[in-house]
Formats: structure tokens, sequence, C-alpha cells
């Protein structure tokens, strides 16, 4: 994590979030700053959706910090989390995998079973109700 984020978090958060209040079960001290790790990222997520709508540091804080300083950790929080976030998908690929729509699924069952004859009865509403495979031969 960058220093400034550290700098923002030990000023503004550690007070309520650190390793003896944990309010909220939330420990900023010891989270992890390397967010290739799914828990650290998405628990910084949740700190900068929080920072952002305005919840944290409440509103009640008199150690609240400047808006141009909730600015810049905003800015570059969410240039750590976007950076991780593509490194990630680079890494593990967008979706590992996807489930065929309808239209796909028919076309391709046929395709994967070609020794087969597929029998599809249709239903009262004009979809394929189920899908029966029958050997040819």
């Amino acid at each position: 994590m960058p220093p400034q984020v550290r700098a923002f978090v030990h000023a503004h958060c550690l007070r309520c979030h650190g390793t003896a209040t944990k309010e909220g079960g939330l420990d900023l001290q010891t989270l992890a700053g390397d967010l290739a790790i799914p828990a650290a990222f998405e628990t910084w997520v949740k700190v900068h959706d929080k920072v952002h709508s305005g919840a944290m540091p409440p509103k009640d804080d008199d150690e609240r910090p400047t808006p141009a300083a909730t600015e810049a950790l905003l800015k570059t929080l969410n240039a750590e989390l976007t950076r991780a976030d593509l490194a990630r998908r680079a890494g593990d690929g967008r979706a590992t995998f996807r489930r065929l729509n309808r239209t796909e699924y028919e076309n391709t069952l046929p395709r994967l079973a070609r020794s087969t004859r597929v029998a599809r009865p249709r239903n009262a509403a004009g979809r394929w109700s189920r899908l029966r495979l029958r050997q040819v031969g």
C-alpha cells in the first residue's frame, strides 16, 4: 500500500480500527497491504467504499480529514485497487467458465454427442422441457 494511504489510515482510522479497538471487527493496523491477497483486496474495497460514501471517518469525529485529503486518499486507493484487479484478471482471466444460454446449449450438445440422435420434446410453452439422448445404431 502506498505511504500516503498508510499515513491517512494512521492519522484518521487507527484510533477506532486499530489492533486494540477493532470497531466493527476491522483491524487496519494488521491488514495486509498486498492487494494480491483476495481477503485484503476485499477489505480495502470496503474501506474505499465507506470513505467514498462519507460514512468513514464519522461526521462527529473531532479529527475529521479535510475534503482534499479524503479525495487524495480515494484517488490513490482507487488507482491501487484498479491496478491490482487488472493484474488479477491478467493472471486468472476474466471468468474461469460460464454457462451456455439455451441456444448455445442446443447447438453445442449435438456436436459433442455426434454418435447420438437428439430427441427434444416440446412442452406447452414451446420450449424444450428435457433432452433425451438415444444411441444411434
